[in-house]
C-alpha cells in the first residue's frame, strides 16, 4: 500500500501527465493492466475502469488498429516506439504514436509502461516515413525523396535501384539536387516541365536526358509526386524514374 508522501507523488505524476495529454499505462509480469490515467483511455475512447484489471489484450478494441502492437506489450522486448491508427465515433481518424518500455521492479516483477500521445496534426512521422523507405527498396523502379523546405531541394533519400540506374551511391546523390544527373544539358523541354509543376506543388511526367556515373548518357522517364501531411502542406516530392531507351517513341510525343 502507498503511504500518504507516495500517493501524493502518484497522483501529482498522473495529474501532471494528464495536462501534458501524455496517456499512461502500466501493466504487470502477468499481463495485467494495473494503471491507466485519463489521458490514456480518453485516447482510445474508453472509461479507465474497462481498463484496469484487464489483460493488455483489452488494447485490441474495436477501430484501434496498433502496428507492432506484439513488440509494444512484451515484457522482453527492447524499448519499442510505434504508431496506431483510431476511428473515433464522429469518423475522424487519429495517428497515435505508443512507445513501450518496461521497468524492473524487483528480481522477479517486472512492468510494461505505455505511453501514448495524439500525433494526428503533426504530418508525416519517423515511423511512417520508415515504413515508406522500406516499400520504396522493393521496387523495381528507380525513387527518389526530395526536401521541399530548403530552396535547394535536396535529395533526402534514394533507393537501391536508383543506384544501379545512375552508377551514383545513394551517398553521392543525398543532398543534390536531382538536377545533377543533367550534366550541363538543362535547358531541355521536360526539366523546364518538372520545373514548373514543383514550382505549382503538382505531380508531372517527363522524359529527360541524363548521365550516368560513368559519363553515358540515357532517357529518363521521370514521374513526380508531392506528398502532403496533415495540414495540407506539401511536405517532400517523390520521383520514381525508369531507363526507357528501347520505348522511347511512343512515350516522346506525350511527354511534351
Amino acid at each position: 500500500m502507498l503511504t500518504k508522501v507516495h500517493q501524493l507523488e502518484h497522483d501529482l505524476i498522473v495529474a501532471a501527465l494528464d495536462t501534458a495529454r501524455i496517456g499512461l499505462c502500466v501493466f504487470d509480469s502477468n499481463g495485467m493492466i494495473v494503471m491507466v490515467n485519463d489521458a490514456f483511455s480518453d485516447k482510445l475512447n474508453l472509461e479507465a475502469d474497462q481498463l484496469v484489471n484487464q489483460n493488455v489484450t483489452a488494447l485490441s478494441v474495436h477501430d484501434l488498429v496498433i502496428n507492432n502492437l506484439r513488440d509494444l506489450v512484451a515484457l522482453d522486448s527492447a524499448e519499442v516506439a510505434t504508431e496506431g491508427r483510431y476511428r473515433s465515433k464522429d469518423g475522424a481518424l487519429h495517428i497515435l504514436l505508443f512507445q513501450g518500455r518496461t521497468l524492473n521492479h524487483t528480481d522477479d516483477q517486472k512492468y510494461r509502461v505505455l505511453s501514448v500521445v495524439d500525433i494526428t496534426n503533426y504530418g508525416i512521422t519517423r515511423d511512417r516515413y520508415i515504413e515508406l523507405r522500406r516499400q520504396l527498396d522493393a521496387l523495381n523502379s528507380a525513387v527518389v525523396i526530395v526536401d521541399v523546405h530548403s530552396e535547394r531541394m535536396p535529395i533526402i533519400y534514394a533507393n537501391k535501384r536508383f543506384e544501379e540506374m545512375t552508377g551514383y551511391s545513394a551517398q553521392e546523390a543525398i543532398g543534390r539536387n536531382c538536377r545533377f544527373l543533367q550534366g550541363s544539358n538543362n535547358g531541355q523541354a521536360g526539366a523546364i516541365k518538372l520545373k514548373e509543376a514543383i514550382e505549382n506543388r503538382q505531380s508531372c511526367h517527363a522524359i529527360l536526358e541524363n548521365y550516368k556515373k560513368d559519363g553515358s548518357s540515357f532517357l529518363n522517364e521521370v514521374f513526380i509526386s508531392p506528398v502532403y501531411d496533415r495540414q495540407g502542406n506539401v511536405a517532400m516530392y517523390i520521383g520514381i524514374q525508369q531507363e526507357v531507351n528501347d520505348r522511347i517513341a511512343p512515350f516522346q510525343s506525350n511527354a511534351g
